[in-house]
């Protein structure tokens, strides 16, 4: 809004578009001239409080995570959203794919805050953080390892040649 008081021009928000009805932004505005002619300062609204992160990350567990993920997943946010991101333990150099996961969450949560116009667009405050580098995992590659030496165990005890056309047992 507008208007002109004491021989200068002064602009005021009354309000974001549809956050406020426009009669009510009608008689807000009404009021703030009012005001001004008297000489006196606009009632000023209470500012909103800003979105916390615990209020957007309550939301994205409910209407993301809950809506679009498998249950293994669901937990594995929720333990996440509570134990590193809601505490800000953000000391993780010693678990680096955690950090990593971690940081991956808060990039989603926050894309999802913009789309709920819980904060504007273009400023994910995770959008330049630098990931770990993380060694693949090697667990896979020692469990496969470990059947092998237990199938040449049992080919040496038999005293046989490997033929890739028979299976053999693995026995543990």
């Amino acid at each position: 809004m507008q208007t002109r008081a004491n021989g200068k021009s002064k602009r005021f928000t009354v309000g974001h578009h549809g956050d406020i009805a426009p009669d009510q932004t009608r008689k807000d505005a009404a009021n703030i001239i009012v005001c001004l002619k008297a000489g006196l300062p606009p009632v000023e609204q209470e500012p909103q409080p800003e979105p916390t992160v615990a209020a957007l990350a309550e939301r994205y567990e409910r209407e993301c995570v809950a809506m679009h993920c498998k249950p293994n997943t669901i937990k594995h946010y929720g333990l996440m959203l509570k134990k590193h991101i809601l505490r800000f333990q953000f000391g993780l150099s010693d678990m680096p794919t955690v950090a990593n996961q971690t940081v991956d969450i808060l990039v989603k949560m926050f894309n999802m805050a913009e789309l709920w116009e819980m904060r504007p667009p273009g400023r994910n405050p995770c959008r330049s953080v630098r990931r770990y580098k993380v060694k693949p995992h090697k667990v896979a590659v020692v469990a496969v390892m470990r059947k092998l030496i237990i199938l040449a165990n049992v080919l040496v005890r038999e005293d046989r040649e490997w033929a890739p056309s028979a299976p053999t047992p693995i026995t543990a």
